[in-house]
């Protein structure tokens, strides 16, 4: 694997191999300037190459070897031309090929991905430019082409704990813990003493379920005596994951110490506290960080879910309201407060509520799904007008907005408590033709086709929705709380 610090002796290298195919005109020449620059005499090689070209223009190893030596003595963009010219000559020249795509990527020429494409056209196992393709992509979060890339180029990245990191994060958003242990544990070796490495190792461990190996590759980590908050952080999350709760608030709660004015450490602490039902704790936890964070809609919604499981709805309401005002796109005084009602079971109260926000925003359609959600909530029965209002709210919710999946979830649940499969059967489909790993639409699809007396088809929709439960976890467990340490470096010619 060649890295940018290489780059000299790679170029040089292919000086000595240029192919002698073309006409013999210029061969004394190729022979001179390519004797220049294996001794370093570069800037006599450039002259020579300047000469030979006024009698042999059309020659793409002269260009190139002009390129060879005007890179040597730092001119890059001298140098680029002259790799230009020779494929301007002959644009499958495979040395001026190389010789553009090395500059090229160095320095973010929107050329390089056809110029790397050019190169694997003649060569396909060409592992470097395979390798350079692969970090293209993953700039432009391609992680699709980035796994095919770098698959495509294992003995080039093998010595390259930046590309092994980078392909590594895009193994774990396909789900392929294994394979990026395996990269990270190379990177790590490679970079032995990095805490970098060590980190993303340990989240690569923890996120394979792996916790008691995240642990151990995180303990001399966490014997520094100021941990990164980052590293305490993802340790709280493996001794929670392993059962140990005491340790896992103790990191988490240093963790907050050492960085207090970072908000989603504050979430993750709630996320504590829901779990084992602390919710006085997650308030007081969060009221500090409001006091640090006081534009935090986040922390404010955090905070008024919280209060709404101690059943202080004035609290709770204020919360949500302050986070609408902080980020009116959450639309939290609306949504949350009659989420919060129907959770604790206050349907009348729920009902009373949304419908008072409608008659002021009659175009909400969160606000009608929240009608029928309180209708149905309260209990509603075949034939009767509550289920016809319940029905007629979320209808009018989804016309409001047509890809509305929770709305149309309850729609198909409404339908089917009215005698009315085939409707919701329509709309479930439609659910999941959006969104194939729509948990509820598979799970009220499943029993669709087992109350019609198809079992098979219902078992190969349960089989899907288990599928659908792993995936969610990994992916919240992933995206919403964790990322690799990206590193800077990338091979190139």
């Amino acid at each position: 694997m060649v890295t940018r610090a290489g780059v000299g002796r790679v170029v040089f290298i292919l000086a000595l191999a240029l192919p002698f195919s073309f006409p013999a005109l210029a061969d004394s020449a190729v022979a001179e300037i390519t004797a220049a620059i294996r001794t370093g005499q570069f800037a006599q090689a450039r002259d020579l190459a300047a000469a030979a070209l006024k009698t042999s223009p059309g020659d793409p190893r002269l260009w190139t070897l002009a390129g060879i030596a005007d890179e040597k003595l730092g001119d890059a963009t001298r140098a680029l031309a002259d790799y230009r010219g020779a494929l301007k000559t002959n644009p499958r020249y495979i040395p001026a090929l190389k010789g553009a795509a090395g500059i090229e990527y160095r320095t973010g020429s929107p050329d390089t991905q056809q110029t790397l494409e050019g190169i694997l056209a003649q060569q396909p196992a060409d592992e470097t430019a395979h390798a350079m393709l692969a970090a293209l992509a993953f700039r432009r979060h391609d992680c699709s082409a980035v796994r095919t890339h770098y698959a495509a180029a294992p003995h080039a990245i093998r010595s390259e704990p930046a590309a092994l990191t980078q392909y590594a994060q895009c193994l774990l958003e396909n789900h392929q813990t294994r394979e990026a242990i395996e990269a990270l544990e190379q990177a790590s070796q490679l970079r032995a003493g990095d805490p970098v490495a060590r980190y993303n190792l340990a989240l690569a461990q923890y996120l394979a379920g792996d916790h008691t190996a995240a642990l151990s590759t995180l303990a001399p980590l966490l014997q520094n005596p100021n941990p990164e908050p980052r590293v305490l952080d993802l340790a709280s999350a493996a001794y929670e994951a392993s059962g140990d709760t005491p340790k896992s608030v103790d990191l988490l709660h240093r963790a907050i110490v050492a960085q207090p004015d970072n908000a989603l450490l504050y979430l993750h602490f709630v996320d504590l506290c829901f779990t084992h039902r602390s919710f006085q704790t997650g308030i007081d936890m969060v009221t500090a960080g409001i006091q640090r964070l006081p534009r935090s809609a986040k922390l404010y919604a955090a905070r008024g879910i919280l209060w709404a499981q101690l059943g202080k709805y004035d609290n709770a309401d204020a919360d949500f309201r302050q986070a609408e005002q902080l980020d009116p796109r959450q639309g939290f005084s609306s949504l949350a407060q009659g989420v919060s009602d129907l959770q604790s079971a206050h349907f009348d109260q729920a009902l009373a509520t949304t419908e008072a926000q409608i008659r002021k925003t009659p175009n909400d359609p969160f606000l009608y799904y929240l009608k029928a959600q309180a209708l149905y909530s309260k209990g509603v029965e075949p034939g009767t007008p509550a289920i016809r209002q319940a029905i007629d709210a979320a209808e009018h919710a989804i016309r409001l907005r047509p890809n509305f999946p929770v709305a149309q979830n309850l729609l198909a649940t409404l339908y089917r408590k009215s005698g009315e499969p085939e409707r919701a059967r329509k709309l479930l489909e439609s659910v999941l033709a959006a969104n194939p790993n729509d948990q509820t639409a598979l799970y009220q699809l499943s029993q669709l086709e087992k109350a019609a007396g198809r079992i098979e088809q219902s078992r190969a929709l349960l089989k899907r929705l288990g599928q659908a439960k792993i995936n969610a976890q990994e992916e919240a467990a992933k995206a919403s709380r964790y990322q690799l340490v990206e590193s800077q470096a990338a091979p190139s010619y």
